[in-house]
């Protein structure tokens, strides 16, 4: 009885797939395999890093097994435990499986929500038994020639960037960099932002009874992944006056209306970065949460950390660093260089005059993006119902948060990428050469052109204009919107296709005038002619002439 039972049991194996644990890639239609390429660790002992754990990156294809892994999967080195810490892993197994049944019309391929499965890597961090930085030296030096292994490094130490000026209780007030950034007008377009977009804070924790963030911070999202604590309490003084640069009202933030997740990583400025792969996996989880802000060193340091931002489908923004020194060229931010995401922006920090780089900030033209007020900020105290004035990279990184959560507030389609490079095209070059020269996009994040920008033409609000499709003499044209409209007018003299463009009129609300042809002075001889309107950040269709 006993034989026959292990010959049924044989021949079910033979024809029963897990295909839970693991996908083969012949399946799947991947339209580009991007090749993994090992990158091997040129640490040495006198780096800062844990002298505990191993961190690794498995390759593409070693990735699609899902199994949990053991310390009988490595036995290059003696270790006592492997976890796994791949963010969106969870959201990896759906899409898969879905593409395999073939349910398109499932949760997971929400377009706007899912995870590019050619970038997709595991991340596993291996806690050795006899803890010694030249033990975790040794491990990586024999684990790094694995066929499985894209990379495996230390675990580095991480830093929030705590450079405080003259840290006091002040009175609350305005902030000079919001006129640097045209705050004013691009809260003429989407007001203070929506309350449906939310922002990730991955920081120290956020004071959610400072009354400048007082029902801001949204606790059905908001976690603490230290060992100590809980999501609201800011110990380090840091998350609270990022969180309110963001979206502090009381004249602190940028997107007032918005609403933060308070994703507590430490108490403490050094933190451990399987806690922010455990912050990013959460956002991940959770696509409610569009925009990630991350002012630490940590991303920066640790590939672990950089490819979770990768796999991350919203936009990650992340300070530059106080080191007043090239990522392009630091050693420490090789991982950086290694895998640059597409969805990042790196902010270093500029200053109150002169829109010149704040001294103590990094720079690079290739790997830091753009510049950001970071210098002299009013921000919300950790304490009681004061302010700090708070400085450097940390506070630059949520001014651009603040700006892509107006954004998305204008237009909810948008992606990460999509983000990323609008902030990018509509930086305000008008500032000093250093700038123009060490930095990606060459200028300081300017709130309006990136809202504007992003603004969806809808021609709603423009059907209070009472305008017919074409132009025709004795036509009138009123203007039924509470906001002022410009006319433009946009013709070609001589049919040579030299156009010549102008405002030919300014309307109030409630005004209007009569077209004719004598009031533009336009000869019988010229053609291409077509006025628009313009106002509130907002054009009109053309209306051609008749």
């Amino acid at each position: 009885m006993k034989k026959t039972l292990i010959i049924i049991l044989l021949l079910l194996t033979m024809f029963v797939t897990p295909t839970i644990l693991a996908f083969e890639e012949e399946n799947l239609h991947f339209d580009y395999i991007p090749h993994d390429y090992t990158i091997y660790s040129t640490v040495t002992l006198e780096y800062q890093f844990s002298p505990q754990n191993v961190v690794v990156i498995l390759t593409r294809r070693a990735s699609r097994d899902f199994r949990q892994f053991t310390t009988c999967d490595f036995p290059e080195a003696r270790f006592s435990y492997v976890k796994c810490y791949t963010p969106g892993m969870e959201l990896v197994r759906a899409q898969l499986e879905a593409r395999l049944s073939s349910r398109c019309d499932s949760y997971y391929y929400d377009y706007t929500w899912s995870i590019d499965l050619n970038y997709f890597r595991r991340i596993l961090i291996l806690t050795l038994t006899e803890p010694s930085k030249e033990n975790v030296l040794a491990a990586i030096s024999l684990i790094q020639n694995r066929e499985d292994v894209m990379l495996a490094e230390p675990e580095f130490y991480s830093i929030s960037e705590n450079a405080f000026e003259n840290i006091a209780i002040q009175p609350l007030g305005t902030n000079w960099w919001q006129n640097t950034i045209r705050l004013n007008a691009a809260h003429n377009i989407i007001a203070n932002g929506q309350r449906s977009v939310f922002v990730g804070v991955i920081d120290s924790g956020i004071n959610r009874d400072h009354p400048a963030l007082s029902g801001t911070v949204y606790a059905g999202v908001s976690r603490n992944f230290d060992t100590s604590g809980n999501w609201w309490n800011d110990t380090v003084n840091h998350g609270t006056p990022v969180a309110g640069i963001i979206a502090g009202r009381q004249g602190f933030g940028v997107a007032h209306n918005i609403r933060l997740a308070s994703l507590r990583v430490s108490g403490n400025p050094a933190l451990s970065n399987q806690q922010v792969l455990a912050a990013v996996n959460f956002a991940i989880a959770n696509p409610i949460i569009r925009i990630l802000n991350i002012s630490m060193t940590t991303y920066r340091t640790q590939a672990a950390i950089i490819q979770a931002i990768r796999v991350f489908p919203g936009l990650v923004v992340g300070s530059a660093g106080n080191g007043a020194r090239s990522v392009d060229t630091a050693p420490e931010y090789a991982p950086l260089r290694n895998n640059r995401p597409p969805n990042l922006l790196v902010v270093g920090a500029s200053i109150q005059n002169g829109n010149n780089r704040r001294s103590n900030s990094n720079f690079g033209r290739t790997h830091v993006d753009l510049f950001a007020p970071g210098d002299n900020m009013l921000a919300p105290s950790t304490s009681g119902t004061g302010a700090i004035t708070f400085g450097a990279t940390s506070s630059a990184a949520p001014v651009v948060s603040g700006v892509a959560a107006l954004m998305l507030s204008a237009n909810p389609t948008l992606t990460g990428i999509q983000m990323a490079n609008i902030i990018r095209d509509t930086v305000n070059t008008n500032v000093h050469q250093f700038i123009r020269d060490n930095s990606r996009a060459g200028g300081i994040v300017d709130a309006y052109a990136a809202v504007r920008a992003v603004v969806p033409f809808n021609p709603g609000p423009w059907n209070a204009i009472s305008a017919p499709s074409f132009i025709q003499n004795g036509r009138t044209v009123i203007n039924q919107n509470p906001f002022t409209v410009n006319v433009w007018m946009q013709y070609d003299s001589s049919g040579d296709g030299d156009t010549q463009t102008f405002i030919v009129r300014t309307l109030q609300p409630g005004h209007g005038f009569t077209v004719w042809d004598s009031y533009f002075n336009v000869p019988n001889h010229w053609s291409g002619f077509s006025i628009w309107f313009q106002g509130n950040g907002m054009v009109s269709n053309t209306l051609w002439w008749s």
